[in-house]
């Protein structure tokens, strides 16, 4: 049985969500079509933004998910050399591109993904998709 951090719908689930996140132009509500922010009103906006907060623990969780498969994802697939008539590709992750500083960035990594984790709607509230939805909007808490 897979695991769920394993699992190929859950990997692809986590990086729509991170790549979500760090987008500002398209809200895609349940059941519709995704549609621009700007031509949501301001009081489904606001309610859009409530509703990330509700569920910002969840998404904290699959964001983080998401960050780690795209940074572990190869950049550049080029083809260096042949064995046997099998062509051998070089390029690497990000994460391996920043071996040089692995200790450094993976400690801000760290610590990043701890900060968003005790408080997840503190973070939600940084991400560009919260931004672009409550921007010139007043959103009760």
């Amino acid at each position: 049985m897979a695991t769920k951090a394993s699992d190929p719908d859950f990997e692809s689930h986590c990086r729509m969500t991170y790549a979500y996140f760090n987008q500002r132009k398209t809200w895609c509500p349940k059941d519709k079509p995704p549609l621009d922010v700007i031509y949501m009103d301001p009081a489904w906006r606001a309610n859009a933004a409530r509703w990330l907060e509700r569920r910002a623990a969840y998404f904290e969780m699959r964001y983080t998910f998401g960050e780690l498969y795209a940074m572990s994802t190869p950049l550049v697939r080029e083809v260096i050399g042949e064995i046997n008539g099998v062509a051998v590709e070089g390029g690497g992750s990000m994460l391996s591109a920043l071996d040089l500083m692995s200790d450094l960035v993976a400690g801000d990594m760290d610590r990043w993904r701890d900060e968003r984790a005790a408080d997840p709607i503190a973070w939600i509230r940084t991400t560009k998709l919260y931004r672009a939805l409550v921007a010139d909007v007043a959103v009760a808490g």
